[in-house]
């Protein structure tokens, strides 16, 4: 998904402030997101265009919600629901998995914020 000048500079805005307030170097950052550290060092500088697989990763490490707000998150929704649908096969047994996934996601969430995980 494109995102505006605006949108950028405050979501990169959001991930400085939680990289700080964690303590985190930028090598930490991407250890722990799973990006290359340069990558991760330009995305939080706000050298980014759209949410990309990278984007989003490092959100999820930061725990940044990339999209808040009412227009942003239904922006949000929608993206997230057309991928959802493209890795649908069409079947019940996919859905069934699908939601799986989506409950164990959400579980692994829990347990990091908790500690546990």
């Amino acid at each position: 998904m494109k995102l505006n000048p605006e949108m950028v500079q405050g979501l990169s805005a959001e991930m400085q402030t939680a990289r700080r307030q964690k303590g985190w170097s930028y090598a930490e950052l991407a250890r722990r997101s799973r990006v290359e550290q340069s990558q991760a060092q330009k995305i939080c500088e706000g050298r980014f265009r759209s949410l990309s697989s990278n984007v989003l990763q490092i959100c999820s490490a930061l725990d940044v919600i990339p999209m808040e707000g009412d227009a942003h998150g239904v922006a949000y929704e929608r993206m997230l629901a057309t991928e959802v649908i493209a890795l649908w096969d069409r079947t019940s047994v996919d859905a069934l998995r699908l939601i799986r996934l989506l409950k164990d996601l959400g579980e692994i969430r829990s347990s990091r914020r908790d500690g546990t995980g």
